[in-house]
């Protein structure tokens, strides 16, 4: 998937770090559209903009686009409802 599913991530956290919302949805999608093209990784597109990386530095982007910070507790939240289906 390139990276693509983790778009929403890196836009809030753009936003939080002082970039618009309105513009760091252009950059996020931008961004998006690009990797998916040249069949490269997000995180490498966006590691490559300076209107991302004066907010966020590349290790900051890997944390921000590592899935398993994002998905919060949903994990815990499947494995307890198919415990309960089970028992």
């Amino acid at each position: 998937m390139c990276g693509l599913n983790m778009g929403e991530a890196v836009m809030i956290e753009l936003a939080k770090r002082g970039v618009g919302r309105q513009e760091a949805h252009e950059i996020v999608r931008s961004s998006a559209m690009e990797a998916r093209e040249s069949g490269r990784h997000m995180k490498e597109v966006l590691m490559k903009r300076a209107e991302v990386t004066e907010f966020i530095s590349a290790e900051e982007i890997e944390g921000v686009m590592d899935p398993e910070g994002y998905i919060g507790t949903a994990v815990e939240q499947v494995e307890a409802v198919v415990e309960r289906l089970r028992g």
